[in-house]
């Protein structure tokens, strides 16, 4: 090849990715999506994902229970609704509101850390009323404008069902009612055009991770033995200065979520851990209950019939 082929075929490479950056522009420019998010609130992963939206140029409706809590994202040209997915009256009112959306993230949940033999029954039933039974009848309420746009759902599971459900059990157990929610909304809305996607997250920024902070045994508890052991983990003590911050993370969720060259993807693992707890999860559904030993540690649980013998001989000797 002469010089003079050399410099004609640089010319061309440079035109032809000239054009496909002017191609991709223009179709980013006008495929803006009108996007609805559940659980907003200022701090939370929620408002970080709505304003990760917002600043590539989508549409953005962010709801609360409170207006109060996302009125700060009104500066951005953000949308903001009140809603309550815990309260069909809620529900109701919001979708008189809404007349199209491209992509519906269910967000909102709440979460709760305990020992499974420690969790009140009321504590149980509000995680599901919450995570499972309200996320269920919003996006019910909402199929039929994603019909319409053949829209992208995603839904807010946790990576707590996959293999970090220790001290988290009940919450764990309403996610992963989710996720099989998640599955077969996929299935069954896929004739419609409709994408469903899980959203797996380890650890990231949140107001849940602030909630979390100084959880505690009660002091009727069977695991009082390893109460120091089990206060630090119910806490998040070691997880928390870990966490992916939130607007790292929603700028990784969005771009996996918008700019995948293979499409839309089934699901989305983010968060720090989230890649390691994939392959642990993996590993496990070959071989049930493989992790369970190292999982016991976390908690102390390897201490505990130690110490209940330590506590019995004592007794014997008052």
């Amino acid at each position: 090849m002469t010089k003079t082929e050399h410099s004609i075929l640089q010319f061309q490479i440079l035109v032809a990715i000239a054009l496909l950056l002017r191609h991709y522009m223009m179709a980013s420019a006008i495929n803006k999506k009108i996007v609805l998010i559940t659980g907003c609130s200022k701090n939370s992963i929620g408002d970080a994902l709505a304003q990760e939206f917002a600043r590539r140029g989508h549409h953005v409706l962010a709801t609360a229970r409170s207006l109060s809590k996302i009125s700060h994202l009104t500066s951005m040209g953000i949308e903001t609704f009140e809603l309550d997915i815990s309260s069909s009256e809620s529900i109701a009112d919001f979708r008189n509101k809404i007349t199209h959306i491209d992509i519906l993230f269910n967000n909102a949940g709440i979460s709760a850390a305990s020992m499974l033999a420690d969790t009140p029954v009321s504590t149980f039933k509000k995680l599901f009323d919450v995570n499972v039974f309200g996320t269920f009848e919003l996006t019910q309420a909402l199929i039929p404008l994603l019909i319409q746009s053949k829209g992208i759902m995603v839904n807010h599971t946790s990576q707590s069902p996959y293999g970090t459900s220790v001290a988290t059990g009940a919450y764990a157990a309403s996610k992963s009612a989710l996720a099989r929610l998640n599955d077969t909304w996929r299935i069954e809305l896929a004739p419609f055009g409709i994408c469903v996607v899980e959203l797996i997250t380890g650890v990231a920024t949140s107001n849940i991770l602030v909630e979390l902070a100084g959880t505690k045994l009660p002091l009727n508890s069977i695991y009082i033995p390893i109460e120091a052991e089990v206060n630090r983990a119910l806490s998040g003590e070691g997880i928390v200065d870990k966490a992916m911050p939130n607007h790292v993370y929603a700028k990784k969720v969005v771009s996996d979520l918008l700019d995948s060259w293979w499409g839309t993807p089934v699901w989305i693992w983010r968060g720090t851990g989230a890649t390691v707890l994939y392959y642990v999860w993996l590993l496990g559904c070959h071989w049930k209950g493989l992790f369970d030993g190292l999982l016991g540690r976390i908690l102390g649980l390897h201490l505990l019939a130690g110490r209940l013998r330590e506590q019995e001989q004592q007794q014997k000797r008052e």
